[in-house]
Order: C-alpha cells, then sequence, then structure tokens
C-alpha cells in the first residue's frame, strides 16, 4: 500500500533512536519546505488501490491553470467529470470518485492541465 505524500509548505521533522537497552533520544529538528517545481504539476496515484466504494486522488500545480479530471471506461468512454475549474498554485486539490453507482471494473482517471495530460487506472471491486 503506498503512502499519501505530504502536501506543500513547511513540515517538521525529527527522527527517534531506540537503543538495545531501550534508551532513547531524539534528534534535533529540521524544517523542509516542499514546492511543486515551475513549470511541473504533482498527482498521487489514487490511494486506496484497488477500491470498492472512494479512492481519492490529490494533485498540485506549479501555475495557476485550468484542470479537468475526468473517469473512463477501459474503451475510452467518458463516465463521469469530477472536477473542471481553475486550480490555485497555491493549494493542494483532493479529488474523490465516489463509484458507488458504477460497476466494478477497470476504470481510467485522466487529468489534463495546460501542457500535459495523465492518465492512472484504477479498478473498482465489490
Amino acid at each position: 500500500m503506498q503512502t499519501p505524500r505530504l502536501p506543500t509548505g513547511k513540515h517538521r521533522f525529527r527522527l527517534k533512536q531506540v537503543d538495545h537497552d531501550g534508551a532513547f533520544t531524539y534528534s534535533h529538528e529540521v524544517e523542509v519546505q516542499l514546492q511543486v517545481q515551475e513549470g511541473t504539476f504533482y498527482l498521487t496515484s489514487p490511494f486506496p488501490n484497488p477500491f470498492s466504494t472512494q479512492t481519492v486522488i490529490r494533485l498540485e500545480a506549479a501555475q495557476t491553470q485550468p484542470i479537468e479530471v475526468t473517469v473512463l471506461d477501459v474503451l475510452g468512454r467518458e463516465v463521469r467529470q469530477l472536477l473542471k475549474q481553475v486550480v490555485s498554485d497555491e493549494r493542494a486539490y483532493e479529488v474523490i470518485l465516489d463509484a458507488q453507482d458504477l460497476p466494478s471494473g477497470l476504470y481510467l482517471i485522466r487529468v489534463r492541465g495546460d501542457g500535459f495530460v495523465m492518465t492512472q487506472s484504477v479498478l473498482l471491486q465489490r
């Protein structure tokens, strides 16, 4: 199972070292700034996948732009439109596919933006 990616922004981390005798110490805190590189976008894999009712993808764009997220069947026919709007470069978007009314099977999630198209497959199992 894949762990979802951290969103853009500042994050703080520290490590915990545990010795064989159970004693432990913490490292100094480290701050990390995550951001999407200029001219690119970030899209997570659908999670969970396979799924039974809902799956989620997260996307971020390096610049404000119109984005369209659609669900296709394996023959390439559009089943549902999940998102069609201008997304801001200042935030992460969470897109949910609620498939309670769809039959089991393989589906494609297509994401289109300025200068990119990406397609990921999801498996709906009941």
